[in-house]
């Protein structure tokens, strides 16, 4: 596919489809990074081959998650958000970590709503367990912030503008 969006060219490729549905697995445990790329996947085939009305499936090993087909307008509006998320990340450093961002939001949104809370959840990824590397260990994060960023006014924003859609629109199985 290819289209243009927002100033941008975006063109790609899709990942197997059978049956109009695109397939995406993994061979452990689901992961952050895994969900964000395959929403974002997602987004591009409803936005730039919305006649095709493609659910997207994510297999693991722990959990099975279905995208249904999108409005190609609503597509477009996620990218578009996403795309103004990765142009202020073009020019400074952005409080986004996949697995503190996806953390905070989940507990916003699954479970108490209660921000404090979302907040606990999110440093227990930052600061990581015996059996999950911290976040903050990562060099490039190091490199940015020396000290917790979740004070930083655009953490819950940015996590929000990621990961709140995705979470509205995925079904888990």
């Amino acid at each position: 596919f290819e289209g243009q969006l927002g100033g941008f060219t975006i063109h790609g490729e899709t990942g197997p489809i059978i049956d109009g549905r695109q397939t995406f697995y993994r061979c452990s445990k689901l992961n952050e990074k895994d969900r964000l790329k395959v929403w974002i996947r997602h987004l591009c085939v409803s936005a730039f081959l919305p006649e095709k009305g493609i659910v997207t499936g994510h297999f693991a090993t722990d959990k099975e998650r279905t995208l249904p087909a999108m409005d190609e307008k609503v597509a477009r509006q996620f990218l578009q958000s996403l795309l103004q998320v990765y142009v202020g990340g073009m020019s400074e450093a952005l409080p986004f970590f996949p697995k503190s961002s996806l953390a905070y939001i989940e507990e916003m949104k699954t479970k108490s709503g209660d921000s404090s809370v979302a907040l606990i959840e999110a440093r227990k990824k930052w600061n990581g367990s015996q059996f999950s590397p911290p976040e903050k260990e990562d060099a490039a994060v190091r490199l940015c912030y020396r000290s917790e960023p979740f004070k930083d006014t655009d953490f819950a924003g940015i996590a929000g503008t990621v990961y709140s859609p995705m979470l509205e629109m995925e079904q888990e199985q």
